[in-house]
């Protein structure tokens, strides 16, 4: 018997030991996947509609991951349950519970929902660990359409920020041609987490003009347990999920498939 499927339609790739570039999304399937079989029990990852007609899945816990649709090959033994990271429901969510990444995006449903935020993973909590590092510059890490082109013109217009600001795009969007010219050196590409995670832990903070609501902010959550300091504003728009990533909490691996293992009822 599988104990939880985690079923991803859109195919995430999720590459071995976060070598490579990766969407926020992509790396917490990763991350639970393998920490709910760390942790005794047997996951199974699902990426895209089985191909063959007969396969039959029996399962404790189905987990949609953020897309849902009907899915006849798994078997569950209770409702399904739906893991929804973007801040709007689709049209199927409604009769399913939804475990959301922050109490902010929770209050956007009408389903039931259990708030459950992302892990940060050992490869955070090994370089939190590490000894201290001589901090230098300030690092903006977010989709460039998030706010890029507002953190960029916030960062010429402040005079007392003299160090360089270094960016990178984690996973997906690279900034325009006016802003790469601009930042030159100082534009990172597209970094995989673990690279991320090196580069963050040697900067003295995270610099962010925020123009689109977040559902949590995994980075600012990295940030905040790496200890750097917070130059983080909303613009547009009252304080999102960003609010609740920057309080210290327990975002460990053991902290959260407790939580995951409560919120499905395992």
């Amino acid at each position: 018997m599988i104990d939880i499927v985690l079923y991803d339609l859109d195919g995430a790739v999720c590459p071995p030991n976060l070598s490579e570039p990766v969407g926020g999304s992509e790396v917490e399937l990763y991350q639970l996947h393998e920490a709910f079989n760390l942790a005794g029990l047997f996951c199974k990852l699902v990426l895209k509609r089985p191909s063959d007609a007969n396969v039959k899945m029996k399962c404790r816990r189905l987990v949609y991951w953020r897309q849902v649709e009907e899915a006849p090959w798994c078997r569950p033994e209770a409702e399904p349950v739906i893991r929804a990271t973007d801040a709007k429901p689709n049209d199927f969510e409604a009769p399913h519970v939804t475990i959301c990444v922050s109490q902010w995006q929770a209050r956007a449903f009408a389903s039931p929902t259990i708030v459950v935020p992302p892990m940060l993973g050992r490869h955070v909590e090994e370089a939190a660990a590490l000894s201290p590092r001589p901090r230098y510059g300030w690092i903006y890490a977010s989709a460039a359409n998030k706010g890029l082109r507002e953190t960029l013109a916030a960062w010429r217009a402040d005079a007392s920020k003299s160090a360089p600001l270094y960016v990178t795009t984690t996973g997906y969007d690279d900034p325009d041609r006016e802003s790469l010219e601009w930042l030159g050196r100082r534009w990172l590409g597209r970094l995989s987490p673990r690279e991320m995670v090196s580069i963050m832990s040697g900067c003295r903070g995270m610099y962010y003009r925020n123009v689109a609501p977040e559902t949590f902010g995994v980075t600012t959550a990295i940030a905040v347990k790496l200890g750097l300091e917070l130059d983080i504003e909303c613009i547009g728009h009252e304080a999102c999920g960003l609010a609740e990533s920057r309080v210290v909490q327990d975002l460990s691996e053991e902290a959260t498939v407790k939580r995951w293992v409560e919120a499905l009822r395992l």
